[in-house]
């Protein structure tokens, strides 16, 4: 960083790059070649989400429970002035082994509707070729619903807007008693 820039120059030149960048990404969405896509791990799984869904990654210090919340939708974290709302892939694919407390949050944006992916780690940004995966396994059943595919690198290949509209997912819904 130059020490001479006010930290204010610094960070529109950063934001500009990186719009920039995710630009290029909207490019190679629409021409059908390899998109890049943020890698993360989740309760010893791997997922990736389209970088170009991604809004920011954050820190997850606290989620704030609420009443009714699910373990899928255990609450809401703060992002930016807004309460926005948490939702665990290890939970949703319901994954039998005890998980530690999320670390990191993604924040995915798709159309103007923003959530919240916990995370354990961020892995890296690679760039996967979406006619190279293969569909998302039957034994998956309803969960299977938020996957593009997988690819060869055991990678589950999420799908943005499969993340708002999927009953259970997108929102909480608690299982008739």
């Amino acid at each position: 960083m130059d020490s001479s820039s006010p930290p204010e120059a610094v960070a529109e030149r950063v934001l500009a790059a990186r719009a920039e960048r995710l630009a290029r990404v909207e490019e190679v969405v629409a021409s059908g070649r390899p998109v890049a896509h943020t890698c993360f791990s989740r309760g010893g799984a791997r997922f990736a989400v389209p970088a170009a869904a991604l809004r920011r990654v954050i820190a997850v210090d606290r989620i704030c429970e609420l009443p009714g919340s699910t373990a899928v939708v255990p609450g809401v974290v703060v992002y930016d002035g807004d309460l926005l709302s948490a939702h665990d892939l290890h939970a949703w694919f319901r994954r039998p082994d005890d998980v530690e407390a999320p670390t990191w949050g993604l924040v995915v944006d798709v159309e103007g509707g923003r959530l919240v992916l916990l995370a354990d780690e961020i892995d890296d940004v690679q760039t996967l070729d979406l006619d190279q995966l293969t569909p998302p396994p039957i034994g998956l059943r309803e969960s299977g619903a938020l996957l593009v595919g997988v690819h060869e690198s055991d990678v589950l290949v999420l799908c943005p807007d499969a993340l708002f509209r999927q009953p259970g997912f997108a929102f909480a819904v608690r299982a008739e008693r």
